[in-house]
């Protein structure tokens, strides 16, 4: 079989998905065919926010100045963050409480609420993650713009050359948004905007004790309480065909740049023709994603109201910035404590599976074609669902044990994060798995070294280094999962991200500006420990092989 067939199942199975879910969607009520409308216009708006930025961001941090790798390290850091505290680091400033809100007379109403501001969460959410795909599936490649500033000048050469280069990886990273912001809660829970996850969650809420409406409009209440199977079928077929075109796109990119790779002169130093307008475009993105969300929250953490001979006013002070900071950390110790417990335990158990699935699915193509359409699967379940599908098979046991382990232990929890977080750690441990050369290991099994010992010896041991960096990043991504672990947390145990959300839900007030600082500096100083430990701490001179997963012939 050749692998020019091989590679056009993945367009097939695509297109197949997308047929089953338009014809479920035209089998839906008419008006439940709105949840599907929202669900992909939220995701094809912030994607569409974060394509242009993502560009100029790649751009920048390719030309490597020295602004331009902090501007990277900044990306690598923000890739983790959880989408919520965006929300913090916005709302801060702008939402209920924010400092620019308080400095009105309405300081309950938002200057930026609803659909806009769920749109630009995503959107600054999305944006370091689409910038790290661009980088490392375009490799060291730059023969042709080195050759063009001969001849042309910088602008010109980005226009003709650069962005021709990222254009189909900023597309791939639009299609892979979709999916991203069709899993999540936290966003859509905030500013009220109707899903298909969020419809799933607020069913659920609803119908749990105690559960509140909130200001939800009538007709989204109607929908969240009478979810038809055809409209969730329809969204779901519909996210694992988005999952399927995306590995077909990123194969061909990542195949495409290989051949040009060895067709190609070799890779020269870079020129620093670029460097001022490169470093120009850096420094106005670190402001963007960095200084001003930072200087938000540091802003309204030590804001406190006092009296003056001119009657109330807000005031900064050190003092009550750090007064709010510790006040945090004490009274949530707790939290932190569970979601890190959570956090190595789902860390442990996704690196352990994915890095098994990977290895199995380069040895034989049936386990590749079976690990891809887990994959696609995977992608296309939303948090809520995952979650409502855990509870609903505990629920269905009458065996104590089983009982016993949904209402008094973390399990739940760490199974919602490895369905929910695996299609990223399968992503992590394809890389390091096809770092193993092909020859060594038949050389090895000519040897007659076993399966076991293969895997063990070349798969772990080789890349012990890697791993361990990879099992830290997984960490981090599951300290701030909420989507999914939101419905099956434990009675008595909190975590950060349903406390975060919580103090979301009223504004962002003192307490709630201190926990988003501790959270994210937290997560920032784990996730580049382990970005360090992984060896990978530059966008340059690195190699992604293709998830080719049907074609045997690996490198």
């Amino acid at each position: 079989m050749t692998n020019h067939r091989q590679s056009s199942r993945i367009p097939i199975a695509a297109a197949l998905f997308a047929i089953l879910a338009a014809v479920l969607l035209f089998c839906a009520h008419l008006d439940q065919r709105s949840i599907a409308a929202r669900t992909f216009l939220l995701g094809l708006s912030a994607s569409g926010l974060a394509f242009p930025l993502s560009l100029l961001t790649a751009w920048a941090i390719r030309e490597s100045t020295f602004v331009g790798r902090w501007l990277f390290r900044a990306c690598v850091c923000l890739a983790v963050i959880p989408v919520y505290l965006n929300v913090g680091y916005q709302d801060a400033a702008i939402g209920k409480l924010g400092w620019l809100t308080s400095n009105g007379n309405q300081v309950l109403t938002p200057l930026l609420s609803g659909w806009s501001a769920a749109v630009w969460a995503h959107a600054t959410s999305l944006l370091p993650q689409f910038t790290l795909l661009i980088l490392f599936s375009l490799g060291s490649q730059r023969t042709f713009e080195e050759q063009g500033l001969m001849e042309a000048s910088a602008w010109q050469v980005f226009y003709h050359i650069t962005l021709r280069q990222l254009l189909p990886l900023a597309l791939l990273s639009a299609i892979w948004g979709i999916v991203i912001c069709s899993r999540e809660i936290a966003v859509t829970d905030l500013y009220q905007i109707g899903t298909m996850a969020e419809q799933l969650y607020l069913g659920y809420a609803l119908n749990q004790p105690g559960g509140t409406a909130g200001n939800w409009t009538a007709d989204q209440l109607a929908q969240a309480g009478n979810v038809g199977w055809p409209i969730s079928l329809s969204i779901f077929f519909a996210l694992t065909s988005v999952a399927t075109l995306a590995v077909g796109m990123f194969n061909r990119q990542i195949q495409e740049n290989r051949d040009l790779s060895t067709t190609g002169a070799p890779t020269q130093s870079p020129t620093k023709n670029n460097s001022t307008p490169a470093m120009a475009v850096a420094v106005l993105l670190l402001l963007l994603l960095v200084a001003i969300p930072l200087f938000n929250v540091v802003y309204r953490v030590g804001l406190a109201v006092e009296t003056t001979d001119q009657g109330p006013s807000l005031v900064w002070q050190m003092t009550n910035a750090l007064s709010a900071i510790s006040k945090t950390a004490i009274d949530h110790k707790d939290a932190f404590y569970w979601s890190s417990i959570i956090a190595l335990t789902s860390s442990s158990l996704l690196l352990l599976s994915a890095f098994g699935c990977c290895w199995l699915a380069r040895q034989r193509r049936g386990f590749a074609m079976l690990l891809i359409l887990v994959w696609v699967t995977l992608c296309g379940c939303s948090g809520p669902a995952i979650g409502i599908t855990i509870s609903k098979c505990f629920a269905a046991s009458n065996f104590w044990p089983v009982i016993w382990f949904y209402d008094q232990t973390i399990l739940p929890a760490v199974l919602a994060n490895l369905f929910f977080v695996w299609p990223i750690a399968v992503i992590g441990a394809w890389v390091v798995v096809c770092r193993v050369p092909k020859d060594q290991l038949d050389h090895a099994k000519m040897e007659n070294a076993g399966a076991l010992s293969r895997a063990v010896e070349f798969g772990i041991r080789q890349n012990a280094r890697t791993f361990f960096g990879l099992w830290i990043l997984l960490g981090v991504i599951s300290f701030g999962e909420l989507s999914a672990t939101q419905m099956v947390t434990p009675p008595g145990i909190e975590t950060v991200p349903q406390v975060t959300l919580g103090k979301l839900h009223a504004g962002v007030d003192e307490a709630t500006a201190a926990l988003t600082i501790l959270t994210t500096g937290l997560i920032v100083a784990i996730a580049w420990l382990g970005w360090i430990i992984t060896g990978i701490t530059s966008s340059r001179h690195q190699s992604v092989q293709p998830l080719n997963l049907l074609n045997r012939q690996q490198s």
